[in-house]
């Protein structure tokens, strides 16, 4: 019973624990000395000049920049608290530095501060609203706050926006799961793993998802890749239990085939042409189990309702360019 809490409180703070590696990067410095006098902007150019000082591009006063770009290097190392100060007086230094308030987003979600953490997502899609990085971390605050209809509303609007960013799919295979739409799920990871194939996390999901829907194989495979990509990550010890347990299984439907088998085999000698099971209609026969498994994988009566509180993505889960949202600054 203990180790059951422990499990389910060990998944429930993971809603956030990937997040640190892929804020949006530090402002470039700007040039110094005298500039040309540059010629009349077009209506367009106009329009982005506009965005840019409403805080969707880089002209923030320089003080805005310095503490922006140390609050984002204080972020990455995982000093959370230090960046909070660092993004809030880039935030003093120019009210409409939205970045500021994004990455505000995201470390109060990775303190679980999900009240601050709406309130500085709201405010910085307020000033851009495509910023998927937002839009996922929103996603991921109101599915922690039982919005869940609201969460996958954010993230389906940041795959719209970009059809590549893989931690929106595996937070709403998340969500499916725990409403048991299993096939969803799986297709929602797939996804995922096909746009970051180093989603450890997801290959994790995938297979304890055909481990309970009684896919052994498939399932052994999967885990297999989640703990080869990722040995140390917290889900790697469940994943080794459920490998362990398969290959229990494996031995012993192994012995009971080749001992099937040899009575089949008796059987035939003593001249009774079929298993005496099958003659009396109790099949026995794993092949013929297996493939009905095949033809409904995810049978609602075979769905196991345990293990349903899933980690979440705030960010992707690592600098890589895979997971990385086009939108970054």
């Amino acid at each position: 019973m203990t180790q059951k809490q422990n499990a389910k409180t060990s998944l429930i703070g993971c809603l956030a624990l990937v997040l640190l590696s892929t804020v949006p990067p530090a402002f470039a410095q700007e040039a110094q000395g005298e500039t040309k006098a540059a010629p009349a902007a077009t209506p367009a150019e106009k329009a982005k000049s506009d965005s840019a000082a409403k805080g969707g591009g880089h002209s923030h006063p320089p003080a805005a920049r310095e503490h922006y770009n140390r609050g984002v290097e204080l972020h990455r190392s995982g000093y959370l608290n230090k960046a909070i100060l660092e993004y809030k007086e880039a935030i003093n230094a120019d009210e409409n530095m939205e970045p500021a308030y994004s990455n505000l987003g995201l470390v109060y979600t990775a303190q679980k501060s999900w009240s601050k953490a709406l309130e500085a997502f709201d405010k910085a899609l307020t000033m851009k609203p495509d910023r998927t990085t937002s839009l996922n971390g929103l996603g991921t605050v109101l599915y922690a706050m039982k919005r869940n209809d609201e969460a996958m509303e954010k993230w389906k609007k940041a795959i719209e926006i970009d059809p590549n960013f893989a931690s929106a799919y595996y937070n709403m295979g998340n969500a499916y799961e725990t409403q048991e739409k299993n096939r969803d799920a799986l297709l929602a990871y797939v996804k995922a793993s096909d746009i970051n194939p180093k989603m450890a996390d997801a290959y994790y999901r995938m297979g304890s998802l055909m481990n309970k829907t009684k896919h052994g194989p498939q399932a052994a495979v999967l885990l297999q890749k989640a703990v080869k990509l990722a040995p140390d990550a917290e889900f790697a010890r469940d994943a080794k239990r459920q490998i362990e347990t398969l290959e229990k299984q494996f031995e012993k439907d192994g012995a009971e085939y080749s001992a099937s088998s040899q009575q089949t085999s008796d059987d035939r000698t003593a001249g009774d042409t079929k298993p005496k099971a099958v003659a009396t209609g109790n099949s026995t026969d794993k092949t013929t189990d297996k493939k009905k498994l095949i033809k409904n994988p995810f049978k609602k009566s075979g769905d196991s309702k345990e293990d349903k509180n899933v980690n979440m993505f705030v960010q992707p889960p690592s600098g890589e360019a895979d997971l990385r949202s086009k939108d970054t600054e």
